[in-house]
């Protein structure tokens, strides 16, 4: 049975020799028939391309000059604009950052005084200054205003 099963495997590598060799010469003539096909039918656009060119040169020169001067020339004077102008963006942005950070700072410090003194000075109140005395004399001077002519 061994003899039988190595035959077996040298005729499985020559069919798989030959199933190479087959899809080789099939792929190369594939290929060599699209680049043929290819270079055939591109054949009248490559001798007419310097005519063509000839012809659509000054368009070309125009559409290029009419690009550069409307839309590349502003995108180079905005580049070398905010290019320029980038230190002073920095440095404002710097000063509001600042600010914010002082004017927090500061108002902290300002309520933190305000609670302070006010602590201090309710030690200090007589009895005689109440808050609800002060919040009636308040409301005595409130004018109350009618219209004449209408009933409420």
């Amino acid at each position: 049975m061994s003899t039988g099963n190595g035959s077996h495997q040298g005729q499985l590598r020559e069919f798989a020799a030959f199933a190479t060799h087959a899809f080789t010469i099939a792929t190369s003539f594939c290929f060599s028939l699209v680049s043929n096909a290819t270079r055939l039918s591109f054949s009248p656009f490559i001798l007419a391309y310097p005519a063509i060119s000839y012809l659509v040169a000054p368009l070309l020169v125009f559409a290029v000059m009419v690009v550069n001067i409307s839309v590349l020339s502003p995108l180079s004077a905005a580049h070398y604009l905010l290019n320029s102008l980038y230190p002073v963006y920095v440095f404002c942005g710097f000063a509001c950052i600042t600010g914010v950070v002082v004017g927090l700072g500061g108002r902290g410090i300002s309520a933190l005084l305000t609670r302070a003194f006010a602590r201090s000075e309710q030690g200090r109140s007589t009895p005689t200054d109440a808050p609800a005395t002060r919040g009636t004399e308040r409301r005595s001077r409130r004018r109350r205003l009618r219209i004449q002519g209408e009933d409420m």
